[in-house]
């Protein structure tokens, strides 16, 4: 169970993470997508700012034993799953891809409590805050690129 939590969490972290995103970002923009690859930037980076402005405002401490350092409310790993996996619910008909989405959002969460890295309330807070994002972005995207269609 401890390697399968490790995997669900591991694409969270910073390095990984940003990768990922370059890589999704790239393939947008190599399909001619560029509102898709401006989306994904601009919510992903905006999460990430909003989820380090709100842990430096809370200063909530990690577990004792975390393996992180720096501040545990809200999960950034919790918040961007949601945002990235998100967005890519919304715009993909691949159905497989909608449910591999909802089960990364979902398992996310368990896989941080389940590692020792954040309490229940920083993964709550994650998830408040990546749906805010997420709502926010599909709010923009249907004012702005859809209606302009």
């Amino acid at each position: 169970m401890q390697f399968l939590m490790q995997m669900i969490s591991a694409p969270g972290e910073m390095v990984p993470f940003f990768v990922g995103l370059a890589l999704l970002v790239g393939w947008f923009l190599c399909q001619h997508k560029y509102k898709f690859a401006g989306l994904f930037a601009t919510a992903n980076l905006f999460t990430i700012a909003i989820v380090q402005i709100l842990k430096r405002i809370v200063a909530e401490p990690r577990p004792v034993g975390a393996s992180e350092t720096g501040f545990g409310f809200p999960s950034q790993h919790v918040a961007s799953y949601v945002v990235l996996w998100g967005i890519l619910i919304y715009i993909t008909k691949n159905k497989l891809l909608k449910l591999l989405g909802i089960l990364m959002i979902i398992l996310v969460g368990i896989s941080r409590v389940y590692l020792g890295e954040h309490y229940v309330i920083d993964v709550v807070g994650g998830y408040i805050v990546g749906f805010m994002v997420l709502w926010l972005s599909w709010w923009s995207w249907s004012r702005f690129y859809l209606q302009k269609s």
